[in-house]
C-alpha cells in the first residue's frame, strides 16, 4: 500500500518511544482493504502496560473495520492516539490535526 505521511505522523512514528515504525506496518497490514471500502478510517492505537491495541471505525459508527490488532511489549507513550487513514487515490495517513 503506498501511503504518504503529513509530519505529525512521521514525528509520532520517530519519536514514540525508541521508534514506532511498526506502527506504520500494521495500519498497512490490517486497514488496506477497509480503507478501499470506506475511503476513511479512524485508527485508534491504544497504549496500556506495555501493550498496544490497534483498532479502527468508518468514523460514523463505533462499528470495527478491522480485527482488533495486539501488540505486545511495546515502549510508545501511554494513553489512546487517534490516526486517520484516507483513500483518495493514494493513501494518506495523518493526525486528526492534519485533516
Amino acid at each position: 500500500m503506498r501511503c504518504s505521511r503529513p509530519y505529525g505522523v512521521r514525528a509520532f512514528a520517530e519519536h514514540a518511544g525508541s521508534g514506532a515504525y511498526w506502527l506504520l506496518d500494521a495500519i498497512g497490514r490490517q486497514a488496506h482493504d477497509a480503507a478501499k471500502l470506506n475511503h476513511r478510517l479512524h485508527i485508534t492505537l491504544t497504549v496500556l502496560n506495555r501493550t498496544a491495541w490497534l483498532t479502527a471505525t468508518d468514523g460514523r459508527s463505533q462499528a470495527p473495520q478491522i480485527k482488533p490488532l495486539r501488540v505486545p511489549r511495546v515502549d510508545c507513550p501511554e494513553g489512546d492516539w487517534l490516526f486517520i487513514l484516507e483513500d483518495g487515490g493514494d493513501y494518506v495517513l495523518m493526525l486528526p490535526t492534519e485533516v
